[in-house]
């Protein structure tokens, strides 16, 4: 009886250990989605700086474009 016990507890510790392993694979899992989250949040924030400077630019040089042709046909 007393060895009956004995593995019911054991098996019951061993129950418990898996279950804390599996909770902290689950909550491992969550904090990797939310670090790969932030990372994503990020790198659209990133792309849409240089999208704008992008644009900006573009805009630039059209005016030098724009300054230059005039300069070059009013000679």
């Amino acid at each position: 009886m007393a060895q009956l016990e004995s593995q019911c507890d054991m098996l019951n510790a061993k129950l418990l250990i898996e279950g804390q392993i599996d909770n902290d694979k689950k909550v491992s899992a969550f904090d990797q989605q939310d670090m790969l989250q932030e990372e994503i949040e990020e790198l659209k924030e990133n792309l849409e700086r240089k999208e704008y400077l992008l644009q900006f630019n573009e805009q630039k040089y059209f005016q030098y474009e724009k300054v230059l042709r005039d300069l070059i046909l009013n000679k």
